[in-house]
């Protein structure tokens, strides 16, 4: 990329940041928008007065750095056979130990810092972390419970289920499965681009549905072959009459590349349809959930055992390519559930207080049907987030910024976006977030107040975030 500098040695970050920093100091947008491209850094989500000041910023390009570099390892190790079924599964070895030693530092930086509300109350970064879905099972237990109440609303309604596999065609494989050797038709996709590919797939499947009026519902999970190509899981829920012409739709856009390619029929698009007699989509799913997240003890998978150590690289994996692991499609807002949680008393509200209940209880279904029914939608759902801009602390003196004063801004001057503080119905907010909390950088002591360094966070509290 630039001559002098190794991305894959950490030590070299900084003075990359400090050298891009200097670089981008004088450039013109249209020349800092080539040099970007020409280095490998996709930035074209920032207009004009965003990208200025992050470009000029060494901080900035520290956290580029740092993510593309673990993008170009894990693809490295992918490009040359390393990672494979003979190998290492879903992502290569130094991949899954920078992970790992990412993880510590993580962890070694919840240990060290504390939140401390304005009237003194302080809480450690790391029980936080251990009580939200930060925990991996936590996170794991909500999506199960989500898949089941999902598999509820469909049975409840009489609707038809079932598992569908999206996979990308087989010249975007690095290596073979069997036999672990490279694939000599492979044609250097990296993983972005073959995520990419699916997540056109998926759209243009959506679009049509929606132009036939033909409503879905659940949820999907991506994860890695054995080489690191992504596939797509979908449970996937519909009106029963809408079944047959679904899969139809599904078939023709995941084979719109490469249809006549070896196997394509057999193996790019694939259909399980859900027998209740049998199993919940929630069992079904759960594996892939489990793989994922926490990992499955007991269970052989190649060269790598299904378990902590097979969830880890699958972890890593999407880490490097910064990939979203799951993923709802349909039903009502999980940032909405997630925050009736926070109230834990009666509302006395008719138009929040069964969907409170219902969110209390972890009872999917029945909030999906309090704030809607089984087609409602983040937009048509009547309980919404209500966002606002936080307040700020101000370092120096002390004084609380309160939102929409031009003060409360970011590093590069911008309003600060604006956050979750609680729920909107019927033209009524109700807050559910209402402390300010600060960041100390140090176990503070308790006779004296937030060093003057403290950043500043607004929680309002300690419920799922």
């Amino acid at each position: 990329m630039i001559e002098g500098y190794d991305l894959l040695d950490e030590n070299d970050h900084s003075g990359l940041a400090d050298t891009l920093s200097q670089q981008f100091r004088f450039t013109t947008v249209p020349t800092s928008y080539t040099k970007l491209k020409q280095y490998g850094f996709d930035l074209v989500h920032y207009n004009e007065t965003e990208l200025l000041p992050r470009i000029r910023d060494p901080r900035f390009w520290k956290g580029q750095i740092r993510k593309r570099s673990k993008e170009l390892l894990a693809e490295l190790e992918r490009c040359i056979g390393l990672v494979s079924s003979r190998r290492a599964k879903y992502c290569g070895d130094l991949t899954h130990k920078r992970f790992k030693e990412s993880e510590l530092k993580t962890a070694e930086f919840l240990e060290r810092h504390f939140i401390q509300s304005l009237d003194g109350e302080r809480i450690s970064l790391k029980e936080i972390s251990e009580h939200n879905i930060s925990n991996k099972k936590i996170l794991f237990y909500e999506w199960i419970t989500r898949v089941k109440g999902f598999d509820e609303l469909a049975e409840r309604h009489g609707h038809s289920s079932m598992m569908v596999t999206l996979t990308c065609p087989a010249y975007m494989h690095a290596t073979h499965s069997r036999s672990g050797q490279l694939n000599k038709n492979y044609r250097g996709q990296s993983v972005r681009e073959c995520q990419r590919y699916l997540n056109t797939v998926w759209r243009r499947i959506r679009a049509k549905l929606k132009r036939d009026d033909i409503a879905i519902y659940g949820m999907r999970v991506v994860e890695p072959h054995h080489d690191g190509t992504p596939h797509w899981h979908l449970m996937l829920h519909c009106n029963s009459q809408h079944t047959s012409e679904i899969k139809r739709i599904i078939r023709h856009y995941g084979l719109q590349d490469s249809p006549n390619e070896k196997g394509a029929k057999e193996r790019r698009v694939d259909f399980i349809d859900i027998d209740r007699s049998r199993g919940s989509s929630a069992a079904y799913l759960a594996k892939y959930l489990a793989k994922n997240m926490t990992g499955i003890e007991g269970k052989s998978e190649g060269c790598r055992r299904v378990s902590r150590i097979a969830a880890d690289c699958a972890r890593a994996w999407a880490s490097a390519h910064n990939i979203r692991q799951f993923q709802q499609f349909g039903g009502a807002s999980v940032t909405v559930y997630r925050e009736l949680r926070r109230l834990r008393d009666n509302t006395f509200d008719s138009d929040i207080e069964p969907a409170r209940q219902a969110a209390d209880a972890s009872d999917w279904a029945t909030y999906c049907e309090a704030v809607g029914g089984v087609g409602v939608s983040n937009r048509t759902q009547t309980i919404k987030p209500y966002y606002e801009q936080s307040e700020s602390f101000e370092r120096s003196t002390g004084e609380i910024i309160q939102p929409g004063q031009p003060e409360n801004q970011n590093r590069y001057g911008e309003a600060k976006s604006k956050v979750v503080k609680g729920l909107e119905v019927a033209g009524k907010v109700r807050k559910t977030r209402t402390q300010l909390w600060t960041i100390v950088a140090s176990p503070p002591q308790s006779d004296v107040s937030p060093p003057a360094r403290a950043g500043c966070i607004g929680t309002g509290g300690l419920g799922l975030v």
